[in-house]
């Protein structure tokens, strides 16, 4: 068994398939942690940060990311539809003038 750190209230156990409705885990820290194939649906992550995370595969509707900053990111194969890229940047260009510009040509 690895060495307890009191700085977790809950180490080296398994929940699958656990079902948490009503929960408030406001400012909880989640480190070495499997959520693969975790659903979130009517889920408040505002102010939420992801550092070192897999998020292959994922599938985000109705998703609000307003002010969202993706740095340093593997956006392969990547598939954005029916989104509002007003204010939208890639790189510092606007997205909207780089979709006008390549309807143009």
């Amino acid at each position: 068994m690895s060495e307890q750190n009191p700085d977790y209230l809950v180490q080296n156990e398994d929940f699958p398939g656990a079902r948490l409705r009503d929960a408030r885990l406001d400012e909880a820290e989640f480190q070495d942690v499997s959520l693969r194939n975790a659903a979130f649906n009517d889920t408040d992550l505002s102010g939420a940060r992801f550092h070192d995370v897999n998020l292959s595969e994922i599938e985000m509707k109705n998703v609000r990311m307003v002010g969202a900053v993706i740095d340093h990111a593997n956006l392969t194969n990547v598939a954005i539809s029916n989104a509002n890229l007003a204010g939208m940047t890639i790189n510092g260009i606007m997205v909207t003038d780089l979709l006008r510009k390549w309807e143009d040509a």
